[in-house]
């Protein structure tokens, strides 16, 4: 074995070995650089899941409101024929306010009913109302 093969065997490896850490320095800048594109796809999910997550808060809520607002709209009007019939108990047929009293409680009945059956976020009406 001469020198110059030694020399170029020499060479040859250490060419091989920069040309390995060439290859690890560019596996690690394309690691970094894709955990960096992770960490920014996971942020503007993250972002994106709040967002979602006060939609569906307002649909609740919305969901809830006109249930209670239909409810309250059809007890009112009840409430309102009641009075008129009280106020003209003489010209009120007898059995005809016992039939709203008795659609008044009915009504109430099925809106316990249907907050007490109809999903947690209708539970909390009865509970606030």
């Amino acid at each position: 074995m001469s020198i110059a093969s030694f020399i170029s065997a020499d060479y040859l490896a250490a060419a091989g070995n920069i040309i390995t850490a060439c290859v690890a320095v560019f596996t690690i800048t394309i690691y970094v650089k894709h955990t960096r594109y992770l960490l920014r796809q996971t942020m503007i999910a993250d972002e994106q899941l709040k967002i979602l997550s006060i939609r569906l808060e307002d649909d609740r809520l919305s969901r809830q409101m006109e249930f209670h607002s239909a409810f309250q709209k059809k007890l009112r009007e009840i409430q309102v024929r009641i009075n008129y019939l009280a106020a003209k108990e003489d010209e009120c047929p007898p059995h005809e306010l016992d039939i709203l009293l008795n659609e008044y409680w009915s009504l109430v009945f099925d809106e316990w009913f249907i907050c007490h059956n109809g999903g947690e976020d209708l539970k909390v009406l009865w509970k606030k109302y």
